[in-house]
């Protein structure tokens, strides 16, 4: 079908009905293409599994709004969401180069287990402004208007052999998380605490999302904060070589891998922060917030 027949057709309110939505329908381009490896892989609870995107754009950033984000989502079935993992585009978006980076799939300690089954991992781009998606060059299926099956992921049934997570007393109880990005989350409750993993082997990998608040809160006010600079914490562990320190606010990656040596398989994480925020309403104090625990066994 020539393309004036086919606008005729759909601009018909009798001939219209008898062309398929498909035909009708402005087919944008694809801004990139892109590849995602493994293909395949088992998420664990409570484990984290890393995955390869490979975008290689077609088309300027600035096509892509003013805010380009990639959503990604675990999918129990087209449109049920339990999972999201989204983040914004990182830099290096330019036609004719190659942007790769890793992606973190997480079981997070902290929440509760999926259910074991097969789930599907699918993504795709937008502008989080104004929510428009974009047109992906892929080997996925489309199972949504631009979103991509990816991935498959398998979720095993859980059993005994995981590693322990014991709190210091100075945490508070672990509170639902906002989205199904953070699906739970815990506070530090005060400028001091640890926490112990027991379990591991030698080569194990600890990933840590910790927020260090910025005083905004709604409800929290800085009770100490003595560093001019901002807000710190200070991480010992004998899972590090040395003290990691945590600037600024907002979220921080934190990655401690089990060195030969360790007692027990024991790796002991110590927290010390340079403020405590007051709760307005309530005689509770807030530090650190975990928004996310998990491991990976050495391969």
């Amino acid at each position: 079908m020539n393309r004036s027949l086919r606008v005729a057709l759909c601009l018909s309110g009798v001939l219209g009905a008898l062309v398929s939505a498909a035909a009708c329908r402005r087919q944008d381009p694809p801004v990139a293409e892109l590849a995602v490896t493994p293909p395949s892989l088992t998420l664990a609870y409570p484990e984290f599994r890393d995955l390869e995107l490979v975008f290689k754009p077609k088309t300027d950033r600035e096509t892509l709004g003013r805010s380009p984000t990639v959503f990604v989502h675990l999918l129990s079935a087209p449109g049920d969401v339990l999972r999201t993992f989204d983040h914004p585009l990182p830099d290096g978006w330019k036609p004719g180069e190659t942007l790769r980076y890793p992606l973190r799939l997480v079981q997070s300690a902290i929440g509760e287990a999926l259910p074991a089954g097969e789930y599907t991992l699918s993504l795709g781009v937008y502008d989080a402004d104004d929510r428009r998606r974009f047109a992906l060059s892929t080997k996925g299926k489309e199972i949504d208007r631009h979103e991509y099956a990816v991935a498959s992921v398998r979720v095993p049934e859980a059993t005994g052999a995981i590693p322990r997570f014991e709190f210091s007393s100075t945490w508070l109880p672990t509170q639902a998380g906002s989205d199904q990005q953070i699906v739970a989350s815990r506070w530090l409750g005060d400028a001091e605490g640890s926490l112990r993993v027991t379990g591991l082997t030698v080569g194990s990998r600890l990933h840590l999302m910790l927020r260090l608040p910025s005083g905004s809160e709604p409800g929290l006010r800085f009770e100490r904060l003595p560093d001019a600079q901002g807000p710190a914490l200070a991480i010992r562990s004998n899972c590090s070589p040395e003290e990691l320190v945590l600037t600024g606010p907002g979220v921080h990656a934190v990655e401690l891998v089990v060195p030969p040596g360790v007692a027990d398989g024991a790796c002991e994480i110590g927290l010390h922060a340079n403020f405590v925020l007051a709760s307005e309403r309530a005689a509770v104090r807030y530090a650190v917030l975990l928004e996310s625990l998990a491991w990976q066994s050495p391969r």
